[in-house]
């Protein structure tokens, strides 16, 4: 008689994902609180603008839920410095239809909005959206600063070398093949090294 196949046991969820939820109203700071964490998340409080960068530097969240009106510094400057040094997700609850403002947070890498009032049944479905969303914001970042690196890297060699654009872009492919390195790796090497030549001097 063969043994009966045991099912395969689910993976427990060993780390949670972060959330630094950034509300000034109680109520919901609240009720967003308990619901995220019924569902799964590890949810940190801020109701001000300087506390949520504050948070941010001491422990980085995996995203920041981002109340459009705060007290002090308002939501448009705390996503600016998420975006723009910080690097961190962010998604906005805002009572402002405007579009206008919206495509000011879409263009620093908003990666959900939801308009007020925001319920438990809503919130979750869009926090798992601004989770994806984010991350795919991320490679796009990503991608970008390597390609700039690489197109410094072909400036450099261009320069140094007296190349062509095109033979500046095959010497840097070779150099990274020989030397078993990413192109984008080897380019911000390149740039490295160039702007030390020019600081001695």
């Amino acid at each position: 008689m063969k043994p009966a196949k045991s099912k395969p046991r689910a993976k427990p969820r060993s780390v949670l994902e972060t959330i630094l939820l950034v509300e000034d109203n109680p109520m919901v700071r609240a009720m967003l609180v308990r619901v995220l964490s019924q569902s799964g998340y590890a949810v940190h409080e801020a109701e001000t603008g300087e506390q949520a960068l504050t948070a941010c530097g001491l422990a980085r969240p995996d995203l920041v839920i981002l109340d459009d009106r705060l007290p002090g510094i308002g939501g448009i400057e705390v996503a600016t410095v998420l975006h723009t040094s910080l690097r961190i997700p962010f998604m906005v609850l805002t009572a402002n239809c405007d579009t206008r403002q919206l495509k000011k947070y879409i263009a620093l890498g908003a990666s959900n909005y939801m308009i007020k009032p925001v319920t438990a049944e809503n919130i979750v479905p869009a926090v798992q959206l601004a989770f994806h969303n984010g991350s795919n914001i991320n490679r796009l970042v990503e991608k970008s600063l390597q390609d700039n690196y690489i197109g410094r890297g072909i400036a450099c060699l261009a320069l140094t070398r007296r190349l062509d654009e095109a033979l500046a872009l095959a010497e840097l492919k070779s150099m990274a093949r020989n030397e078993r390195k990413k192109l984008w790796i080897k380019a911000k090497e390149i740039f490295d090294q160039s702007i030390g030549r020019a600081c001695r001097g």
